[in-house]
């Protein structure tokens, strides 16, 4: 990846900062992938699908929106709180 594109996707990311905490998984993703679109690219749907257990890591797609062209991944981490929320740790790589 492009240091430049790398720039716009962790700003696009984290300004303001991405929120840690989530009612439920699929909250994170949605919060991921609406900071993405802002600039234009999109999670790859097929890399959403399985986010599995209580805790764990995994590298999903970012994809062009107009073409569906793979630009890069984004690390996402979680763990779920006694309290029943999750804990989301993400960064562009």
């Amino acid at each position: 990846m492009v240091a430049s594109m790398r720039k716009l996707l962790t700003r696009a990311l984290h300004t303001p900062a991405l929120p840690t905490y989530y009612p439920t998984r699929g909250d994170m993703i949605a919060a991921i992938d609406q900071r993405l679109a802002v600039v234009g690219y999109t999670l790859h749907a097929d890399d959403c699908m399985d986010i599995p257990g209580n805790a764990g890591m995994k590298l999903l797609g970012i994809d062009c929106a107009d073409t569906d062209e793979n630009v890069g991944y984004v690390s996402v981490s979680w763990y779920r709180m006694q309290s029943g929320r999750w804990e989301l740790t993400a960064y562009i790589t």
